[in-house]
């Protein structure tokens, strides 16, 4: 009985280690890593109070673009990235505009990988930073819109999924979307700010 009840224990241990050894080997690497990604960015449309004839500024969408660098803990990782995303404002309560407006920002930001030793890996992140807001034209109607700049924080949320099956190379699939503090222009404060973007991009591990 002492003999079985030994070779039963045994057995089960050899089991329960045979079944974990694919799991460690299958470990995702860690280490630093650069970015590079393009899609299409949106700011949302921003409306204007009843005082200065109510309607909306209506922006089209346009590039979006990231590059950076980061560090992979294994399920975790975090990224230095800058976003430049170029729009124009394509109406101001009706009338054409075609004021072209570019957003830049630069984002710290944490990641999870979920399902991080498979080769498919969603994930989902949360950044926050300092963007610069560039309007090159001006618009005059019954409000008017100056050409110029302002620096605001922001922050951003993302989701995506990350194919890692090839070797020091990850490619990836991402939405965002990104929140800034109101910004004045001129004399005319923006409120209500974001936009939102679609990305494809890679990851070159070091």
């Amino acid at each position: 009985m002492d003999i079985f009840s030994k070779k039963s224990v045994l057995t089960a241990i050899l089991a329960i280690t045979s079944s974990l050894s694919p799991a460690f080997a299958e470990e995702k690497e860690r280490g630093f890593y650069a970015t590079i990604g393009a899609g299409i960015g949106k700011h949302v449309d921003i409306g204007i109070d009843s005082a200065s004839g109510g309607g909306e500024i209506k922006f089209d969408s346009g590039f979006s673009g990231d590059i950076g660098f980061g560090y992979d803990f294994g399920s975790f990782r975090t990224e230095l990235t800058y976003n430049n995303v170029n729009n124009e404002v394509d109406t101001v309560q009706g009338n054409s505009a075609n004021v072209a407006v570019e957003f830049e920002s630069i984002f710290l930001s944490a990641y999870y990988d979920f399902r991080a030793d498979k080769d498919w890996q969603p994930y989902a992140g949360l950044g926050f930073g300092n963007s610069t807001i560039t309007a090159t034209e001006s618009y005059s109607g019954n409000i008017n819109l100056s050409a110029g700049d302002d620096n605001i924080t922001s922050a951003k949320v993302a989701v995506g999924i990350n194919y890692g099956g090839m070797e020091n190379i990850d490619i990836y699939g991402e939405y965002s979307a990104q929140a800034y503090d109101d910004f004045t222009i001129g004399n005319y404060q923006y409120t209500d700010c974001g936009l939102a973007a679609l990305t494809i991009g890679t990851r070159f591990k070091f």
